[in-house]
């Protein structure tokens, strides 16, 4: 893919630096203001990764959702920025608001879905960096 056709800056430029500030708001609104629609009713783009750490912040329109999936290498952080989100896994269904933080164990199946708009932070922490986090 051509610089020139993709959606934001490649990732090799993007995760560059060695000190970034994120300001989560702007990131937020350039991902809510991007041309394409989103997929499942979410919109996603990974802020920061380094070695086993990756940062992703997520978008959800009202009903918008990941279904069923889990992170096999690492253990996760999801936090609600804002909003109302319900994470479901084998063992709980979590009901979680601005502010609040969930944290998963590896291999933790978990679905997401937003009951209104809402934003979403996630960090994963990967054993091995050369896996993706749905691998």
């Amino acid at each position: 893919m051509s610089n020139e056709s993709r959606l934001r800056q490649h990732p090799s430029e993007r995760f560059a630096a060695s000190e970034k500030l994120i300001k989560l708001d702007q990131e937020i609104d350039a991902l809510r203001n991007e041309p394409h629609k989103g997929i499942g009713g979410h919109r996603q783009k990974a802020l920061y990764r380094h070695g086993p750490i990756e940062c992703i912040v997520f978008v959800f329109e009202q009903g918008g959702c990941l279904t069923d999936h889990k992170v096999a290498d690492g253990p996760i952080a999801i936090q609600v920025l804002e909003g109302a989100l319900c994470v479901k896994t084998p063992d709980a269904q979590y009901e979680m608001t601005q502010d609040s933080l969930l944290l998963l164990a590896p291999g933790v199946v978990h679905s997401v879905n937003a009951s209104q708009p809402s934003r979403m932070l996630l960090t994963v922490y990967l054993s091995d960096p050369n896996l993706s986090p749905n691998e």
